[in-house]
């Protein structure tokens, strides 16, 4: 399959307004228990072959205390079926000696987002891409910081049902999760549930002790029991025409939903 998103935690050192992980709504973020992680990457890995892009990312996820563990983890199990393994991270924290040194070791992307012509971090960001220049590390400076606002998962968006397939149909976000033991079809709902937004709903993830490859696949295409994702009622989605575009420059709660 094509990529999957895993999350470490909930935890960030921002707290963007329009956070697609939803962040802000989370009333008492945490980080995931490092066993959990380990069962889901076993998990899903005994259904998989070959991923093309298997990504880590939070919350910030060099906030979670055992990051490195993780990153040993996957790179000593399971590298060889990753094509690219990626960590996502904001620039505001500098990777420690060990967390490079793994990073290295098993060929790790770094993604860093650029948001400091919104938010002052400059000296830290700046720190971090220089130690990632340092030891070689492949990675990425993000500065396009704006993206199309997702919406307050509250509120319903689409009412009739056709109007949801139409819209899940247009949806070209690539994000799909693993929390818990289960493959979201969309990451976005991931931490929607999480965050106690919206009802969780058996159609739009699959279990993974309870399905074979082929049904991971299926999932992973879109082959919903409904034939959309119940979360796309609460999501304007991406490349679906709804176009707002959003940055990083206001931290805190909406004023209003």
């Amino acid at each position: 399959i094509w990529r999957a998103d895993i999350m470490l935690t909930e935890k960030c050192t921002l707290n963007c307004t329009f956070c697609n992980m939803y962040m802000p709504h989370f009333k008492k973020p945490k980080h995931r228990d490092l066993n959990e992680i380990k069962s889901d990457l076993d998990k899903f890995f005994s259904l998989v072959d070959y991923i093309s892009l298997f990504h880590l990312v939070g919350g910030e996820p060099l906030m979670y205390p055992n990051v490195n563990e993780v990153i040993d983890y996957v790179g000593r199990k399971y590298r060889d079926k990753i094509g690219r393994l990626l960590i996502t991270t904001n620039g505001t924290l500098t990777p420690k000696e060990n967390t490079i040194n793994l990073i290295k070791k098993y060929k790790l992307w770094v993604s860093v987002s650029d948001y400091t012509s919104e938010i002052k971090y400059e000296r830290r960001l700046k720190d971090t891409v220089n130690l990632l220049k340092k030891n070689n590390v492949a990675h990425l400076v993000r500065k396009d910081i704006s993206w199309n606002d997702f919406g307050h998962p509250e509120i319903i968006k689409f009412s009739k049902e056709e109007d949801v397939k139409n819209h899940f149909q247009k949806c070209t976000a690539p994000y799909k999760g693993i929390n818990n033991g289960r493959y979201y079809f969309c990451h976005l709902n991931t931490s929607a549930n999480l965050a106690g937004l919206v009802p969780e709903n058996k159609n739009d993830f699959c279990e993974l002790n309870k399905i074979d490859n082929l049904g991971l696949i299926k999932h992973d295409l879109g082959f919903l029991e409904k034939g959309y994702a119940t979360f796309c009622k609460n999501c304007n989605g991406c490349n679906t025409g709804i176009n707002l575009p959003v940055g990083p420059g206001k931290q805190g709660l909406r004023d209003n939903i």
